[in-house]
């Protein structure tokens, strides 16, 4: 008894004193930019008072393009055909055939999808006028639609004000982001308000945001398309979905932009593009999804859909950009020997970089920034390796700081964070011995007492 409680003081006394420490200065940090996920997109449909002898429901399929992979897709109902819509939007036809009176339909895909972040890289001087822009671009994605309003004095008054007199592309765009993402307040509210109102209310969902954001970009004269997303959400379940845009800027042609987030040029990881439409088309609404039958009844629709993650791992981001782009899935992670320095002007910490395709195959050959934020330390020049790892040397200043290290690669950026301050590693590991010295004779002591 006597040496079990022995035991056990030795114990508490040691995960109370050297725990929170270790912890504390023991961790490396890593930064990771692709999410890999087997994804089922539902849709449940329930059918009102009339029968239904032929019904027809359209979905749009989400397929390989800019920042995913989708691979592995299998569609329930199977559908009769695919088709093409006029803005290249592939699209699953399936047919439901003597839908009966208050019926529950459920229609989903199941596919593997790998994200991942990726940057433009658009350089402002690089870009060009409208002259750049083919012309079936122009007539497709600047025409009015019923949720545009573009011959609205109140939407040519602000595409007015929110281009501030531009006229390159480039420019109008990100003007018009400003404009929007400035005035809009974010409101879940399920409205879907005509832009007009969205103007004299001041706020709005996503679906808002990017209208608002597409009409006056419309209304400049530049090319600009509705992009339907789903998100991955950290409980794994997304029933609220995003939308965002895309507008052509010569000669990079279709950029993102987000006018909720107030940012362009980027797509993200957690993010799935479903569709893109230019307007409502033959078979697709503003949504993802249409629904049509013939004239032996109507099925009117109660929906709930919602996209399901299971099966997600992150995994070495992708380099991005239009530069390179290696098998559509670099690797890039970062990490430092050491988070926690003595503020003593020599103790230093290894920063490494390590670039690999998703094959394992290093990346020796790219230009790699190593950065400080503050500069209170020091850096050493970037090293090479043929394990596709680069190398640079922190060194701590003499004072103590917070010290962010940023790698750049190619328009990305990764960071870890440093702190410098008045304990060395011995110190530490020398209040970790003294601990434990110290539960060993309040063990005696309780040993010799009992």
């Amino acid at each position: 008894m006597i040496k079990s409680r022995q035991i056990m003081v030795y114990i508490l006394v040691f995960i109370t004193i050297a725990m929170p420490t270790s912890m504390a200065y023991a961790r490396s940090r890593s930064v990771i930019d692709r999410l890999q996920s087997q994804i089922s997109y539902q849709w449940k449909l329930k059918n009102g008072k009339h029968s239904a002898f032929k019904v027809h429901v359209y979905i749009s399929v989400p397929t390989t393009r800019d920042h995913q992979i989708v691979s592995d897709i299998e569609i329930i109902p199977k559908p009769i055909a695919y088709l093409d819509d006029e803005f290249d939007q592939k699209i699953a036809c399936i047919e439901l055939v003597d839908v009966a009176p208050g019926q529950e339909i459920n229609i989903c895909w199941n596919a593997k999808v790998t994200t991942i972040d990726k940057n433009y890289n658009i350089d402002p001087a690089k870009t060009k006028g409208f002259e750049h822009i083919p012309d079936d671009i122009i007539k497709l994605y600047t025409k009015d639609e019923d949720k545009y309003c573009l011959n609205s004095p109140v939407i040519k008054e602000a595409a007015k004000e929110a281009s501030k007199g531009e006229k390159k592309p480039y420019w109008i765009a990100k003007n018009v982001l400003d404009y929007v993402h400035s005035r809009i307040r974010y409101e879940m509210d399920g409205r879907h308000d005509n832009i007009e109102q969205i103007l004299l209310n001041g706020k709005g969902s996503c679906t808002e945001f990017a209208v608002l954001f597409e009409a006056l970009c419309r209304a400049n004269g530049l090319p600009a398309i509705n992009v339907l997303g789903t998100k991955c959400r950290d409980n794994g379940i997304d029933k609220l979905f995003h939308k965002w845009s895309k507008v052509y800027i010569p000669p990079y042609g279709w950029i993102p932009f987000d006018a909720t987030g107030g940012y362009f040029g980027r797509d993200r990881s957690k993010a799935l593009i479903l569709g893109i439409r230019g307007s409502k088309s033959e078979y697709l609404n503003w949504n993802s999804h249409f629904i049509t039958a013939n004239k032996d009844g109507k099925i009117s629709k109660k929906e709930i859909s919602y996209a399901a993650y299971s099966d997600r791992s992150c995994g070495l981001g992708g380099l991005g950009g239009y530069a390179v782009w290696l098998d559509q899935e670099s690797g890039f992670i970062v990490n430092s020997s050491h988070d926690h320095l003595k503020a003593d002007g020599k103790s230093n910490s290894i920063i490494t970089a390590t670039m690999k395709t998703p094959l394992g195959k290093p990346i020796s050959d790219l230009d790699v920034q190593i950065t400080l934020s503050k500069g209170k330390g020091t850096i050493s020049s970037v090293e090479s390796h043929p394990d596709g790892t680069y190398t640079a040397t922190y060194t701590a200043p003499m004072e103590p700081c917070n010290e962010t290290i940023t790698v750049n690669v190619l328009g990305l950026s990764k960071s870890v964070e440093i702190k410098s301050d008045n304990i060395s590693h011995f110190q530490r590991f020398k209040f970790l011995y003294l601990s434990f010295i110290v539960a060993q004779a309040i063990g005696l002591a309780l040993l010799l007492n009992s």
